[in-house]
Order: structure tokens, then C-alpha cells, then sequence
């Protein structure tokens, strides 16, 4: 049977009593069969918390005592449409003139007429709303004749109650959300007014509230006591609802549950399912004791779930929905913190904060939230299995970054990338679908909408896109790595220029490229290679061969590799070489970096530079300003370009020191005197070209030194021979 998860309605009806409480229902007709016999009237309470099912329970009575032939009349009272005494004096009068067939308790009812206009006036009729006691009112006015007071007409309508060998129940339901003033009518209304042959109550309320409400009246003055004594005096036969077995809630919510994820194809794995069943057990079984708090839970995910279908966590989902739902609160604290419980949040991570720490400060963090202190503990359990700083401190454990790449391809919420889908209810406008991704992956090669937001997202948030393409790497998701690689490789050159404090997305994308290139046949990396280099994407192509041969230096395409790079940039340089350097771009510089990293090619690479700086384009100073390298500065305000240190064994590697002073001294004459040595911080050709010769003279001067010192200590030691 089909769940109504948005329903808070009772049960249509004994086909639909999940929780076995018919034989209850029937116990309590049963009970009010003997009542009937042994009394004229009584009044009967079922008790009850809120959201245990009270309601269902009195429309199963209902539907069993009407439908036996044992002459009982049926009549459902609400207090709550009336706003003062006489109101609602009439229209349980009313009610009970429904329960009273015209033609065969005529007199009855005309009585009832009687003395019901005795103790609430006609002109309060005006102010029924949606009660229907046109078979009565009209009878009013006729019955209304002589001078007999309200306890004749009571001992007339009493003597008349007692011929009939019809039975009335009145159900009243729900009067423990009445104001104290409301509930004491309902009350006296019962005791003094209302109680009459052959009628019987059964009310339904949660003691508790009813015992607060009545302190709060004039009656009772904050005393318990006087409260419950009053109540006693009202109830006769008190019915305490059995509560939810354990089975009971846990079969309920699984039911729940199932039918959830049947509709929406979710599978949960063992460990999904641990992971639920521990955060139910420890915590949520606390609050989810009543059908009703069950069945509101599970609105509240058949509510959002299908907007954030296949984009999160099934179980993170329903933590954060439970927290939503039974602890706002905590729910708030965790958006508000959303940088240190991704792990994102720099400045708190670099303060000395160990675990006991975190632990107790979070503990405090819930007392403000005001949760109570028996379920602070519990609470800081169930954020510990959504977020591992929590965790850590639970557990008094370090997790690193792998962890958090764990929950980034789980799409937990744990996850930076994840985070906000939890709160937004979907996918949030600098983010993209995992959907589309896995869609745009796919289509790889043919071109595609999906593929043309990623696109676009790769341009804005690479490492976003790296690592959703890195959770369907490891998924096995991804069919086509070779195209993939492709893709990803185009960027390669774009990221280079992004400059970050924090995070290199090159460098991951070289990680993520490796790892597709692991599902590759030898043959295939080098074709990729080949196109790389073709495609004029020589950045990627040296920067992935480099990093894999020192990660996996006996792969036996990296000889295939090398060699194509080798040839590739030996033949890049033979062309610009013939180019004026001024005209040399940043970009070609920077390709001659890369090639000075390809240890077998130095030599050579050596003789190409001495050799175009000897055809006189490219002049030796104006070369050692260009291989001067650059960096950001974040000190003193906004980020800024300055000059970075000139690597001096690269130099070496690239020209030879000792042949590049050797050069200057030949052609630059003067040129140690025209150096400023203090290095001007501007990025300029002059100011770098400063910077070089600056960086030569200091190396010259201590060579000269050096060499001083050891003539001066040679000569020392033939004296003292």
C-alpha cells in the first residue's frame, strides 16, 4: 500500500491500519458496550502524544461502532469553530440533535430544543460556522413556550433520554490545543451541561498539554496537582494509547523509505546503509517516535528530494532534512558554517585548535543553538558523519585530503563542490550538474549543449570540472579517456596563466590526465602525444611526459614520448631561432624552459642558443632578461607581477656561466659598471636585463674573490716551506 506522506489526516479505514491498532480500536467499542450497560452516562479519554495517532484510532471506533447493530449513534464534535460559550453550547446541542432521527425521536428533540435555548440564547445561532442544525433550529422557536426553568427542562429532556434504546457517543478530538478559557467550556460544557442519559464521551487529548494548559487557567494557578485532580473529576475511564513498539517505528520508516527510493531508483550501498542505520539509532530514533513526526519527515524529503535527485547523497540528504525539520537550529548553525565544515576555511585551519578543542567548542556552538544537553553529544554525532572536521574531533582522529576527495566523488555534503545543493534545493549557478557532465563526457568528440556548458565551466571553476571528471574516472563512468584527455589538455595552456594564492588547477589537471592516460594502451599514449604536439599544445604535452617519468620512470612509452618531444622542440627552436628575440613570444621563452628540462638535450640545446645569439638576433643581454622569470607578490595591498630570482644553475644548464661572462667581457665592454645592483621591483625587459647582469657580476666578483683567497693561501703555504 502507496504511503500519503503529505497527508495528516487519520486513516480512511481499517484496510489502512499499518500499525496493528484495530484490536485496540474494537477493545475500546467493546468497552463502550459494557459502559453503556452498567451506566446512563460517562466520559472516556484516550491519551495520547501529539502525532501518535489518536485521530486514527477514533475513526476506526467510528467506522466499527457504527457499523454494528448495537443502536449507537456516532457524533463528532469540534470545540474548535467556536469563539465563545454560548456558541459553542448550541452547536453541541446541535450535534446532538443529528444523532436523533425527526420522525422517531420527535419528542426527544424537542426537548433537547427546549433546554438547549435555556442555556445558550437563539442569537448566538447567528454565530455557528459550517455546523448544520437546520433539523433542530427550526424546531426551536415552536418548542419555546411557557415559563419552566433551565433544570425543568433538564429533568424533561433526562426523563425523555431514558425511554429511547438509542445509545450517543460524542467524539471530541483534539482539546489539548485549546486556550484555557476554550478547554475549561469544553469542560463544564461535559460536566454540567452536556451530561445526560445515554450519552457518553470519548475524549482524545495529550495529558501533558492538557495539564499545562489548565495551570495556566484560573482554575488550577500553576498547580499540577489541582490540575490533575480536575481532569480526574471530568474522565472516568482513562485509554492510554500503547506506544510505538521499536519495531513499529523502525518498520514504518523503512516502509517509508522504500517506497522513496523505489520511486526514485536509489540504491543504497552496506555502507549507506550502516551509515543510516547508526545515525537512526543514535539519534533520530529520539525524535521519530510518532507516526506523525515519522510520516512529517518523510514528507519533507518526498518534498525536495526529486529537485536534487542523483545530484546528493541519499543519507546526507535525509540527515540534513531531519536537521531541517526537527532541529532548524542546528540546520542554521551548519549553513553559517560551511567553510570550516568543508574544510575550506584557511585562516581557522593555520590556528593551533586540537581536537578536544574543536570538540568542546562545538558543543558549546549546540548549547546556543539551544539543544538540550542530553542530546547535545548525540547531535555532535550526527554532523560527525557529514563532516569530517567534526568527525576528526569526535573521533580524535587526522583526516587528510584524500578523505575529502572520497566525499567529493559521493556527492556528500561534506564536499566543498556538494555543499550548497543541500541548501539551495538544486544546482546553484557557478556549479553544474553532475548529470550534465556525465552527459557532456559522453558526447565528447560530437559536440553538445551539455558539453558546451562544460566548457564554460571549465573556463570558469577548472578544478570544479577536474574533479567531477575525476569521481567518474574512479566510478569507472568514463568509456572514453582518450577523448576526455583531449579536452582536458586544450586548457592545459589557459591555466598556466592563472595565477592563485591557493590551488594549482594545471597541476591537477595533469594528475587527472595521468590517471586517464592509465587506462591506455602504450600505442594510444603516444598517438595522444603526437596530436598533443600537433595541436600545438607542447606545454601539456612536456609538462604530463615529465611529471609521468618521475612518477612511473619504467613505463615503456615514455622513450616514445621523449623522442617526440625531443625532435618537436628541436625543430620549434630552429624556426625561432631566426626570428628577432624581441619578436620571440612569451609563450616560445617559455617552451625553451621546458626544453632545458629534458636532461639528454642540454648539450644540444646549449649550441642552438650560442649559435642564435651569434647570428646577432638574439642578443646575449636582451636573452638573459628574457629567462629571467616572473612571480606575484601578496604583500602590501593587491596582488602584483614582480621579478623572481634568476636560477642560476638553470643558467648554467641553458648557456654556461662561465662562457656568459666570458661573452659579456668580449662584447659588452664596461658592462659590470653600467649594472645597478640594487634590483628594481617593476616588470620590465630593462629592469630584468638589470637584474641578470646583477645576478652575473655578484657570481664574477666572488669567483674573483674565491680565486684571490686560494692565491693568497697557495702563497702562504711556499713561505712556510
Amino acid at each position: 500500500m502507496n504511503r500519503r506522506f503529505f497527508a495528516d489526516d487519520p486513516i480512511p479505514g481499517k484496510d489502512a491500519d499499518q500499525l496493528q491498532r484495530l484490536a485496540f480500536a474494537r477493545q475500546i467499542v467493546k468497552l463502550c458496550g459494557q459502559v453503556g450497560e452498567q451506566s446512563e452516562t460517562s466520559v472516556l479519554a484516550l491519551i495520547g502524544p501529539w502525532g501518535s495517532g489518536k485521530s486514527s484510532i477514533l475513526s476506526l471506533v467510528q467506522e466499527d461502532l457504527t457499523s454494528a447493530a448495537n443502536g449507537w449513534q456516532v457524533v463528532k464534535f469540534n470545540p474548535w469553530l467556536f469563539s465563545d460559550v454560548e456558541s459553542l453550547l448550541q452547536s453541541f446541542f446541535g450535534a446532538l440533535g443529528t444523532a436523533l432521527p425527526e420522525k422517531k425521536f420527535k419528542a426527544a428533540r424537542q426537548k433537547l430544543g427546549s433546554y438547549a435555548e435555556t442555556v445558550a440564547p437563539l442569537g448566538k445561532l447567528a454565530s455557528l460556522v459550517g455546523v448544520d442544525v437546520s433539523a433542530m433550529v427550526s424546531k426551536l422557536a415552536e418548542v419555546l413556550r411557557g415559563d419552566a426553568s433551565a433544570e425543568v427542562r433538564r429533568l424533561e429532556l433526562e426523563e425523555e433520554l431514558r425511554k429511547l434504546d438509542q445509545k450517543i457517543l460524542v467524539i471530541i478530538d483534539d482539546i489539548d490545543r485549546l486556550q484555557p478559557t476554550e478547554l475549561l467550556a469544553v469542560f463544564k460544557m461535559i460536566r454540567l451541561a452536556a451530561r445526560l442519559p445515554n450519552v457518553y464521551y470519548l475524549l482524545a487529548y495529550d495529558e501533558r498539554t492538557v495539564l499545562d494548559v489548565l495551570m495556566r487557567s484560573e482554575l488550577a494557578h500553576d498547580a499540577e496537582d489541582r490540575a490533575q485532580n480536575y481532569l480526574e473529576k471530568i474522565v472516568q475511564i482513562r485509554l492510554d494509547l500503547p506506544p510505538l513498539h521499536e519495531e513499529q517505528q523502525v518498520s514504518l520508516l523503512d516502509g517509508g523509505l522504500e517506497q522513496l527510493m523505489k520511486l526514485y531508483g536509489v540504491t543504497l550501498s552496506d555502507d549507506d546503509s550502516r551509515r543510516l542505520s547508526e545515525a537512526y539509532h543514535f539519534h533520530l530514533a529520539g525524535f521519530l517516535k510518532e507516526p506523525r513526526a515519522i510520516n512529517r519527515f518523510l514528507a519533507q524529503v518526498s518534498a525536495i528530494f526529486p529537485l536534487v535527485h542523483e545530484e546528493v547523497d541519499f543519507v546526507d540528504f535525509l540527515m540534513l532534512t531531519f536537521l531541517r525539520t526537527f532541529q532548524p537550529a542546528v540546520y542554521a548553525v551548519v549553513l553559517a558554517r560551511k567553510l570550516e565544515l568543508t574544510g575550506r576555511d584557511i585562516a581557522r585551519s593555520l590556528r593551533e585548535e586540537g581536537n578536544a578543542q574543536r570538540k568542546a567548542r562545538w558543543l558549546d556552538i549546540l548549547a546556543a543553538a539551544k539543544v538540550p544537553e542530553a542530546r547535545r553529544e548525540s547531535t555532535l554525532r550526527l554532523l560527525a558523519g557529514l563532516f569530517l572536521p567534526i568527525r576528526s574531533a569526535v573521533e580524535n582522529m587526522t583526516y587528510g585530503s584524500h578523505f575529502y576527495n572520497d566525499l567529493a566523488r559521493g556527492k556528500r555534503v561534506g564536499g566543498s563542490d556538494y555543499f550548497d545543493r543541500y541548501f539551495q534545493f538544486g544546482i546553484p549557478a557557478s556549479d553544474i550538474s553532475d548529470r550534465v557532465v556525465l552527459a557532456a563526457v559522453a558526447q565528447m568528440g560530437s559536440g553538445s549543449s551539455e558539453l558546451d556548458l562544460l566548457a564554460q565551466r571549465m573556463r570558469q571553476k577548472p578544478e570544479l570540472v577536474l574533479r567531477k571528471i575525476d569521481s567518474l574516472l574512479e566510478s569507472s563512468a568514463i568509456e572514453n579517456p582518450v577523448d576526455v584527455l583531449h579536452f582536458v589538455s586544450g586548457y592545459y595552456k589557459e591555466l598556466l596563466k592563472i595565477r592563485q594564492f591557493l590551488g594549482s588547477p594545471e597541476l591537477y589537471l595533469i594528475g587527472v590526465s595521468r590517471r586517464l592516460a592509465a587506462r591506455l594502451a602504450d600505442e594510444q599514449i603516444v598517438s595522444f602525444i603526437k596530436a598533443t604536439v600537433e595541436a600545438d599544445r607542447m606545454e601539456f604535452a612536456i609538462d604530463f611526459a615529465l611529471r609521468a617519468t618521475g612518477s612511473e620512470p619504467d613505463r615503456e612509452w615514455m622513450a616514445d614520448v621523449t623522442g617526440v618531444l625531443r625532435s618537436a622542440l628541436s625543430d620549434r627552436f630552429d624556426r625561432v631561432s631566426q626570428i628577432e628575440l624581441s619578436e620571440v613570444s612569451d609563450d616560445e621563452i617559455d617552451l625553451i624552459h621546458r626544453w632545458g628540462w629534458i636532461q639528454e638535450d642540454q648539450p644540444k640545446i646549449r649550441e642552438a642558443f650560442w649559435r642564435a645569439i651569434a647570428s646577432g638576433k638574439w642578443p646575449l643581454v636582451t636573452l638573459l632578461g628574457r629567462l629571467v622569470p616572473e612571480a606575484t607578490s601578496y604583500g602590501g595591498g593587491a596582488p602584483r607581477r614582480t621579478i623572481s630570482d634568476l636560477n642560476t644553475a638553470y643558467l648554467d644548464q641553458l648557456l654556461g656561466i662561465d662562457r656568459v661572462i666570458e661573452a659579456l667581457d668580449r662584447d659588452y665592454a664596461g658592462w659590470e659598471q653600467q649594472v645597478n645592483v640594487k634590483r628594481a621591483g617593476d616588470v620590465t625587459q630593462e629592469n630584468k636585463e638589470a637584474h641578470a647582469l646583477t645576478v652575473i657580476k655578484n657570481i664574477k666578483a666572488q669567483r674573483a674573490a674565491s680565486s684571490l683567497e686560494s692565491d693568497s693561501s697557495s702563497h702562504a703555504e711556499e713561505g712556510i716551506d
